[in-house]
């Protein structure tokens, strides 16, 4: 997978993130909803890339995260009862380049695993 391909998946990921976020609020859930902007302005990995990721990642989590809690905080739950996991993660370090790679496809599919979850989750209480 290509950097340019990581970097759309993580738009993909903020997108998603607005589109929750904006149904919460106007549901009456939530009042304010955090930012979520990052930049990578690389088109190639290097340090600064690697930099920008990280920065990238970390703001995905704790955005995701703070959805996550306030799903399962308002009482949200999945078809089974139970509430959805948040974003569980170590730092994203830096190694070699196959691994740094591995690795940051490896914590977009959990992010995106869990927008699915989640997105189950609303459209069955009818917030999506």
């Amino acid at each position: 997978m290509s950097f340019n391909s990581l970097i759309s998946r993580l738009s993909a990921i903020k997108s998603r993130y607005d589109s929750y976020s904006l149904a919460l609020k106007k549901a009456g859930i939530i009042d304010d909803i955090p930012t979520f902007v990052f930049n990578v302005g690389q088109t190639e990995y290097n340090e600064v890339a690697f930099q920008q990721l990280w920065r990238a990642f970390y703001l995905a989590k704790n955005r995701i995260n703070w959805l996550i809690t306030t799903t399962n905080g308002n009482g949200f739950t999945n078809k089974l009862g139970n509430f959805i996991d948040v974003v569980d993660f170590k730092e994203i370090n830096q190694v070699n380049g196959d691994n740094v790679q591995a690795n940051y496809l490896n914590q977009v599919a959990k992010m995106e695993n869990i927008l699915d979850q989640l997105q189950a989750v609303l459209t069955d209480s009818k917030i999506l």
